[in-house]
């Protein structure tokens, strides 16, 4: 059922390139040499260049390398609603990698999307850029510094810095379990009548809402995620949280867990996603009710275009 939770991103282990002025991408344990007038991002975990509307991302998974680099594929990047351009296998800190380049349409503007891809049979790392075709001639210091990535493995994270959010949990067992992209998950042991962790994850998307009528969007959102095995919605609220409007939503999932869902609109047309599960109606569904209402956004710097 949780299978939503579960990110197509990455994490990383492996040193190439330049290690001259390396600079820490937040959230991460991996640091870069961003290209000239490049910024570290709050957003998302990597860097920006506003002006040009480029950016790099940095994002962490506990997945096997060979794993992860079986999923970028042509139909895997059609469904995203970008076009294959090419694959190919790279050395990498004498070890292979891979580099993967698509495009994509997006407010009338072609860019460009190279995705290097990198890690063991633990763990992998992804590093994203994506740069206006018209701005090609910066291709080449884009990738020498998605080339000089290091990943300290050892370093402890701070996964919450990898966030444009905060959620405040204290007086609850919650706990940070990972992070993906700009999703945290939070999480509970099972309970003796539950063959279920309790788990909450709170994600920032920034794709544009489909349409004027947001109530719909968010209820069809629920039903159409077939990994929640959604079954029927008991309540919809309209809801407002830090200055957001959106809907909260109370369902059942056919397994009998509780859904509890709340979507936050930006008027860009992004939206945060608030998503718990759980297994009483009662206790679980007050707590979710008033962890989703501590919700604060952090003082946005720039979103880049369309990530992977």
């Amino acid at each position: 059922m949780h299978k939503l939770l579960l990110a197509f991103l990455l994490i990383g282990h492996f040193a190439f390139g330049q290690k001259d002025s390396l600079v820490k991408v937040p959230g991460t344990r991996c640091s870069l040499v961003p290209p000239e007038a490049f910024v570290a991002a709050t957003e998302f975990s990597g860097f920006l260049n506003e002006e040009v509307g480029a950016s790099i991302i940095v994002t962490e998974v506990g997945m096997p390398y060979q794993q992860v680099q079986g999923m970028f594929t042509a139909e895997v990047l059609k469904q995203k609603g970008m076009t294959f351009v090419g694959k190919k296998t790279v050395d990498f800190n004498m070890s292979k990698a891979i580099l993967v380049k698509g495009t994509q349409k997006a407010h009338g503007i072609i860019y460009i999307k190279q995705v290097l891809v990198f890690g063991d049979e633990e763990e992998t790392v992804i590093v994203s850029s994506t740069y206006p075709e018209s701005f090609k001639s910066i291709e080449g210091k884009i990738i020498d510094a998605m080339f000089s990535t290091v990943h300290n493995k050892s370093e402890t994270l701070n996964l919450h810095d990898a966030v444009p959010f905060a959620l405040n949990v204290e007086g609850t067992d919650f706990k940070v379990e990972r992070s993906a992209g700009e999703m945290l998950v939070y999480s509970i042991e099972a309970e003796a009548n539950s063959p279920h962790k309790r788990l909450l994850a709170v994600a920032s998307l920034t794709r544009n809402v489909a349409g004027p009528d947001r109530k719909r969007y968010a209820e069809e959102k629920l039903k159409k995620d077939k990994t929640l095995q959604f079954d029927k919605v008991r309540e919809i609220n309209e809801i407002t949280v830090d200055g957001l409007k959106g809907y909260e939503i109370v369902a059942d999932a056919k397994s009998k867990e509780l859904l509890y869902q709340v979507i936050l609109f930006e008027d860009s047309g992004g939206y945060y996603l608030i998503l718990g599960i759980g297994s009483n109606f009662g206790s679980h569904l007050d707590t979710y009710r008033k962890l989703a209402r501590t919700f604060k956004r952090k003082q946005p710097r720039g979103r880049p275009k369309f990530i992977f």
